[in-house]
């Protein structure tokens, strides 16, 4: 489905609906730029909390799984880290898995705070097509520390210094073609107040949608339209973690989706061309 369509769909859902309308505007222009933005998980002696629900992250995720296990050991040693350091960079690279992850992933992490002084801990992330043995291959590069599996390493935070990222950046483009202009921001927060506040004020969508287009606030790629099966209803922690943070995909084998294009219906899950929401019946014909 163009861009202009569903632009349009979820500028007619933001008028009704406007709580969230500034993230929701971020999230559509980083999307279509394949830019991400930062989520954040509050920091507490507790666990990691979501801002939104204000629930400990590790109370509702998948628990069950192998994979649900592995990541939730993952999971464990990152709130341990972020409880340590008052300020501190890292990278989780995460292999493919079978019948859930067709690609691999980078999600840099970061201690920080808030203005109002809150603790927390920032996520971009990254997709890009890497087998399992290349994604060792990488982190041996970034770490000079060998791993003997993917399990391993999927349940491995690999601390970084700051200046490092753009290295660890140009390790992960080798692998998808892609470029590092991706990561440049352009007015971005000015833009959003402008659209947000032309939806407020009752624009059209159409007129919104056309000065999206002209200012090149909608970029190139497409907009998520569609969700696979999984083998648990809980979501394993990057499943949570992808849902929440802005992601730049140069896989061309996978698509993370977070909403269906046709009806909204929330995805957060990896699909492929053919898939058809059970929402609606709307097919994902691919990007």
């Amino acid at each position: 489905m163009a861009n202009k369509e569903v632009a349009i769909r979820f500028i007619d859902t933001w008028r009704v609906n406007s709580q969230r309308l500034d993230s929701e505007l971020e999230s559509l222009h980083n999307e279509t730029h394949r830019k991400p933005d930062n989520f954040y998980y509050e920091v507490s002696e507790s666990g990691l909390i979501d801002p939104q629900t204000k629930k400990l992250v590790k109370n509702f995720i998948d628990r069950e799984t192998q994979l649900g296990l592995s990541e939730f050991k993952f999971l464990e040693s990152l709130e341990d880290w972020s409880k340590e350091n008052e300020e501190a960079t890292g990278v989780w690279i995460s292999p493919p898995y079978p019948q859930r992850y067709p690609c691999s992933k980078a999600i840099f992490y970061q201690v920080a705070y808030s203005w109002e002084g809150q603790k927390v801990l920032t996520s971009s992330a990254i997709l890009f097509d890497a087998t399992g043995n290349q994604c060792l291959e990488i982190a041996s590069e970034i770490t000079a520390q060998r791993f003997e599996n993917s399990q391993m390493l999927r349940e491995s935070l690999l601390p970084l210094d700051e200046n490092a990222v753009i290295g660890v950046l140009e390790i992960i483009l080798k692998y998808s073609g892609g470029s590092n202009n991706s990561f440049i921001e352009v007015g971005q927060k000015q833009q959003v107040e402008v659209f947000a506040r032309m939806i407020k004020e009752g624009a059209s969508s159409y007129s919104i949608y056309q000065e999206m287009q002209r200012s090149g606030f909608i970029g190139e790629y497409s907009i998520s339209c569609s969700s696979l099966s999984q083998s648990s209803s809980l979501p394993t922690f990057s499943e949570h973690t992808l849902s929440k943070s802005g992601v730049i995909n140069f896989s061309e084998s996978a698509k993370f989706v977070k909403r269906c294009g046709n009806c909204g219906k929330e995805i957060n899950s990896f699909i492929s061309r053919g898939y058809r929401c059970s929402a609606c019946g709307g097919v994902y014909e691919g990007c």
